[in-house]
């Protein structure tokens, strides 16, 4: 991998992976993530810290602005919380994944109104929307995606 593009790698992998190397200190660099990810390109600290740094917009991850030096990470609670919800029922998912498209639509047209219209912080909004780009964001057609892995 030479790059953390969204419709690559979804925040809640880089969130995962955030969390599995984050030392006793409670803080991971840039570098952790990057070599742990195994990322190729020509700037891959680089690449990490940038999309970490977009990921303090949502509310889910923080840097150590206490010390000089490279950057260090650690996720917020409401982070913590998007990785391991409290009380999702697993009966929720079991029904979730016998719906038909139909449904699956029109749950996903509930949760997103739910989202606007409840009084959801813009961080929510925006890791909702995020997630919605990841996961379909290539849908159309899925023949580009041989011509993508030949390209990179």
């Amino acid at each position: 991998m030479d790059s953390l593009r969204l419709e690559d790698f979804a925040d809640f992998e880089l969130l995962y992976i955030l969390e599995d190397v984050i030392g006793p200190d409670g803080y991971a660099t840039s570098a952790d993530v990057a070599e742990h990810i195994g990322i190729e390109g020509e700037h891959p600290v680089s690449c990490v810290g940038i999309r970490l740094g977009w990921m303090i917009r949502y509310g889910v991850v923080e840097k150590d602005e206490t010390r000089s030096g490279p950057a260090r990470w650690r996720l917020t609670r409401t982070g913590g919380e998007v990785l391991h919800p409290k009380n999702l029922p697993a009966a929720a998912e079991k029904a979730l994944a016998a719906l038909t498209d139909g449904q699956r639509v029109a749950v996903t047209d509930l949760v997103m109104r739910q989202l606007s219209e409840n009084g959801s912080s813009r961080q929510a909004k925006h890791l909702a929307r995020r997630s919605y780009k990841h996961n379909l964001g290539n849908w159309r057609d899925e023949s580009i995606a041989p011509k993508r892995q030949e390209a990179a």
